[in-house]
């Protein structure tokens, strides 16, 4: 991987994605191989071209065997972000000594360490616009665990780039983000409840993946907002998906309130810097129209 002033000329590098098959990693791997060597790393699937257990040093250290040019982090432990709140240790393993272990492996390694986090460190308050180098301030487990990777990795690794996103959509294997719940719902004729006064800038993993694609290969580093350009509530997310995808399902309005965790309300974040650096970010009803005709042309729905 050859660095020309501030760009990266990789035309073929090798590029580990661990937790390949979630709707971030999955999309990533989508754009990436068209012009790059992937390594597909997993837990249990069956698409993946390794399986590791990521939760231990040994796993990490098998996964990194393979010498990669770059390692994008977007690995999540399979538990939904109210059951970190009691699985603690399993959400640590994974969401903070990981990245740790990744972020030593790299100083002696020397790969680019790209770091999947979310703004959910920020505090999320009423009438804040969050830059990258506002406060942090978690307020959930989850959160808190991403905080200290993002800590961790900026004392201790030399190359890196941390990308903090949140409500990212998309194809996955296991159906278990919010538009693949979605589809279920609609395909059962079930009804949809989504939360009326949860407000963020959700994104789809495609647009995701060419903000990702487009700073690695121009040689950004450091830390990204990387989300959507609309602030909307997940009942107003839900309602422009129905409509972009012409679904007939049912939507219902609940409350953050009913979640037994504390959850921000208002996460609204500036991403100017990385509309500066990867490109403007795309409306929400264009991602969702893009993520349609791509499921279309694969058969995916």
């Amino acid at each position: 991987m050859k660095k020309h002033n501030t760009y990266v000329e990789a035309i073929w590098i090798k590029i580990l994605v661990l937790g390949a098959t979630g709707v971030v990693g999955f999309h990533l791997t989508q754009r990436l191989e068209k012009t790059h060597e992937i390594i597909r790393a997993a837990r249990n699937s069956k698409s993946a071209d390794m399986r590791v257990d990521l939760s231990t040093e040994a796993g990490v250290m098998r996964a990194l065997d393979c010498r990669p040019d770059v390692v994008i982090n977007a690995v999540k432990p399979a538990l939904s972000v109210d059951e970190m709140e009691t699985n603690w240790q399993e959400a640590y393993n994974l969401n903070a000594l990981l990245p740790e272990r990744l972020a030593r492996q790299q100083k002696k390694m020397g790969f680019l360490l790209v770091q999947m986090s979310s703004d959910g460190v920020y505090p999320g308050r009423k009438g804040k616009i969050y830059d990258e180098g506002s406060q942090t301030y978690p307020q959930n487990y989850y959160c808190y665990t991403k905080a200290i990777a993002e800590e961790r990795i900026a004392c201790i690794a030399q190359d890196y780039l941390i990308l903090r996103t949140e409500g990212v959509f998309g194809y996955d294997e296991k159906g278990t983000n919010f538009f693949m719940r979605m589809a279920d719902a609609d395909r059962a004729k079930r009804a949809f409840c989504a939360a009326a006064d949860q407000f963020s800038q959700p994104i789809c993993a495609l647009e995701l993946s060419r903000l990702a694609e487009s700073l690695i290969t121009k040689g950004r580093r450091g830390i990204y907002n990387a989300c959507g350009c609309d602030f909307v509530s997940r009942y107003q997310l839900a309602a422009k998906i129905k409509c972009e995808m012409g679904w007939k399902i049912s939507l219902k309005k609940s409350s953050i309130n009913d979640r037994k965790i504390p959850v921000q309300p208002y996460l609204q974040v500036d991403i100017s810097k990385i509309e500066r650096d990867a490109g403007k970010v795309a409306s929400l009803s264009s991602q969702i129209g893009e993520l349609k005709r791509w499921m279309d042309e694969n058969r995916y729905v």
